[in-house]
């Protein structure tokens, strides 16, 4: 069943002076709207046709890290292979973006829970991003809770909104230990084999 999209939706705003962080393919770097054209949709907000590209965002290194990689994990465990091909960015918001509120008091707008946007089933999501992306132009993109760390905010950047990101404050590579470890503290039970 579609999810609601309302005349009025609740929007948010992501300030210029929050840092994104991005879990990325080295061969991509960090600001990359996917899927690559041909491929199928593999992101919660991905468009279902290729319509437009999506860059995913985390608030922080760890819930990056946790989107990224342990995503569609039964155990939390990250197999070293995966970290080899990957670094992760820090990105800035050189305007503000303006985003929908699918999380939080965001929810009832969207006639949803929390279930809706974080079960398994991504296809009400895209079809969200699609009819959002075509009826709301000032739109650029949405705003959700991790899955796996619901205290986490997450972004879904439209690739329209590719001016509004700033520069890449720095990339460093998950085959580092020191990059990776410290990222997972909080996170006892995730590991990396």
């Amino acid at each position: 069943m579609p999810i609601h999209l309302p005349k009025d939706p609740p929007l948010v705003e992501v300030p210029t002076s929050q840092v994104l962080w991005r879990v990325h393919f080295l061969a991509y770097g960090p600001v990359w709207f996917g899927p690559a054209p041909g491929d199928a949709p593999r992101g919660r907000f991905d468009a279902p046709g290729g319509e437009f590209g999506v860059c995913y965002f985390g608030s922080s290194l760890g819930v990056a890290l946790l989107e990224t990689l342990v995503r569609g994990r039964k155990v939390p465990i990250i197999p070293r292979a995966e970290l080899e091909l990957r670094g992760v960015s820090a990105v800035e918001v050189k305007a503000p973006l303006r985003m929908l509120q699918v999380e939080g008091k965001g929810l009832p707008g969207f006639g949803i829970s929390a279930h809706e946007v974080c079960g398994d089933d991504c296809a009400p999501c895209r079809d969200l991003a699609l009819r959002a992306y075509r009826a709301m132009p000032d739109v650029d993109g949405i705003q959700y809770r991790s899955r796996w760390d619901t205290s986490e905010l997450c972004w879904a950047v439209f690739d329209r909104a590719r001016d509004r990101l700033g520069d890449v404050l720095g990339t460093q590579r998950l085959d580092d230990p020191a990059v990776v470890r410290p990222a997972l503290l909080p996170y006892r039970h995730v590991g990396v084999l």
